[in-house]
């Protein structure tokens, strides 16, 4: 015979499921919506690095507790993606954001740092897309091998 599970199961991943989507779009709302508040207070790199890795570790972070992995991976991964896309917008759109970019930029004889304006070129965006996507598989993949039976992409 077949296990069954019992409804009580289902409708408890179905809430694990809705509060964990849920609280990884607030968290990473809430971040994006910080560092836009702090506009070009911050430095440029911090920034770029905050960006990478406060939503991959948040939503690597998060699908430890859902049962629907790949709905969850590809949720978070979009909606990141978004987040960052009216983010970049947003800063793009500020008046001194060109000289912004113009004094993170380091230029002497023995190096040179060149930082593109456009935070929307598609190689930034499929970066990004990479770097949301890799660490969310990597937990996935740890499940998998510890037998977690939804644990598949």
């Amino acid at each position: 015979s077949f296990p069954t599970r019992r409804s009580s199961d289902l409708c408890s991943n179905e809430v694990i499921f809705m509060k964990s989507i849920l609280l990884s779009l607030f968290l990473n709302c809430l971040f994006f919506s910080i560092l836009a508040l702090l506009e070009l207070r911050i430095d440029v790199y911090l920034a770029n690095l905050l960006i990478i890795l406060v939503p991959s570790i948040t939503s690597a972070i998060l699908i430890i507790f859902t049962s629907k992995m790949k709905l969850y991976l590809w949720l978070n991964v979009i909606s990141n993606l978004i987040f960052y896309i009216i983010y970049s917008k947003y800063i793009m759109h500020l008046d001194g954001y060109l000289s912004y970019i113009e004094r993170a930029q380091i230029n002497n004889s023995d190096i040179e740092i060149k930082i593109s304006p456009n935070m929307l070129e598609l190689s930034q965006i499929i970066f990004l897309f990479f770097v949301y996507l890799i660490p969310q598989m990597i937990v996935v993949f740890i499940k998998h091998k510890r037998g977690e039976i939804n644990a598949r992409i």
